[in-house]
């Protein structure tokens, strides 16, 4: 799962048409518009491999969603679907699950407000970001069973090949530095 976390002073969406993957159910989940005030706004995409465990993506993401929630002290939760943040997408009927589980996750608090944009909608949205140091966040985040990658844990070709180099001594000669080696554009900077 990708996530991208914005602290926003105003956010708005409306749905604007249906995708190819359209349920009717998900307006009724989540409304065809929404609009509010200060709030976390956490675009989200399901991805290949979260179907291995949906509870372990869900809650490591409700878990992040609320530590940053907690930091800059909100308690207005947007969960918007963002097919954008990821090329390596999940089944529709995977995202959904993942969506529902996040949301879930989040409405179980009752000290957080929660906005759900529908899944399989197009959607006009404005957005307002608060522009700190913690107001933009990305995340990924994947299966706590899965397996390491093997990019991550396989030696890789360039340390191979590094491993092989000899080193060579050069030397360099070494003179002392005046104004008049950067002439009159030493000023400019």
């Amino acid at each position: 799962m990708r996530i991208l976390l914005i602290h926003a002073d105003r956010f708005s969406f409306r749905v604007t048409g249906e995708t190819s993957v359209a349920l009717p159910a998900e307006l009724e989940k989540a409304g065809s518009e929404g609009q509010t005030g200060e709030a976390l706004v956490v675009f989200l995409a399901a991805e290949k491999g979260d179907d291995k465990d949906v509870g372990s993506v869900a809650g490591q993401a409700v878990g992040e969603i609320l530590n940053l929630a907690s930091q800059v002290q909100t308690h207005t939760v947007v969960v918007y679907p963002y097919a954008h943040l990821s090329s390596t997408l999940s089944s529709p009927r995977v995202a959904v699950r993942v969506l529902d589980a996040v949301c879930d996750g989040l409405k179980a608090r009752d000290d957080l407000k929660v906005i759900r944009a529908p899944f399989g909608y197009y959607k006009a949205f404005e957005i307002s970001c608060k522009g700190h140091p913690l107001s933009e966040l990305a995340k990924t985040i994947t299966p706590s069973k899965e397996a390491p990658d093997k990019a991550d844990t396989a030696e890789s070709q360039a340390l191979k090949a590094e491993k092989t180099l000899k080193g060579h001594e050069v030397s360099v000669p070494v003179r002392k530095i005046g104004q008049s080696d950067f002439g009159s554009t030493a000023a400019s900077y």
